[in-house]
C-alpha cells in the first residue's frame, strides 16, 4: 500500500508587482518546498514560461483562474500589500478554500483551515495540518 497525498493543489498567492525580479525567487522556493511536500503546486511566476511580460490583467485573469482551480492556497509575506494577492485571498475565502500565511518558516505537512466569513487568515507558526477541501467548513 502507497501513502499517498490527498489531491490537493495548493496556488501559492503574494506580491510580485513593485519586487525585485517580480518576487519570483520566494515563490519558486516555496514551491519547490510545497512540491517536495508531495502536493501539487500552482506558482504565478511560472505562468507564461516565468516571463514578466504580460499585462497586469492578463496574469490577474490567469490567476483567478487558477485560485478557482486550487484546493488550497499559501500567503506569501506582505500579501496584504498586495491589492492582487488580497483579491485572490478574498476569492479563496469566500468559496472556502483552507487558506496557510507562510511566515519564514516552510510550509510543513499541515495547513490550517479557514472557511468562508473568517475576518482574520490565521498565521502559520510551522505546524499546520493538510485537510482535504471536503473537511473544510464554509459555514
Amino acid at each position: 500500500m502507497t501513502n499517498k497525498k490527498p489531491k490537493i493543489t495548493i496556488y501559492l498567492s503574494g506580491p510580485m508587482t513593485g519586487k525585485v525580479d517580480y518576487n519570483y525567487p520566494l515563490f519558486n522556493q516555496v514551491a519547490s518546498e510545497v512540491r517536495a511536500l508531495g502536493y501539487r503546486c500552482i506558482n504565478p511566476a511560472e505562468f507564461y514560461g516565468g516571463h514578466g511580460d504580460r499585462t497586469r490583467q492578463e496574469y490577474m485573469r490567469k490567476s483567478v483562474q487558477a485560485v478557482l482551480n486550487s484546493t488550497h492556497m499559501i500567503l506569501l509575506p506582505d500579501w496584504r500589500d498586495s491589492t492582487g494577492a488580497t483579491l485572490e485571498c478574498a476569492i479563496a475565502n469566500e468559496i472556502g478554500m483552507t487558506i496557510q500565511e507562510y511566515k519564514t518558516e516552510p510550509p510543513t505537512d499541515e495547513i490550517v483551515a479557514t472557511g468562508a466569513g473568517d475576518d482574520e487568515v490565521p498565521p502559520v507558526d510551522g505546524t499546520v495540518e493538510v485537510v482535504e477541501a471536503e473537511e473544510v467548513s464554509v459555514e
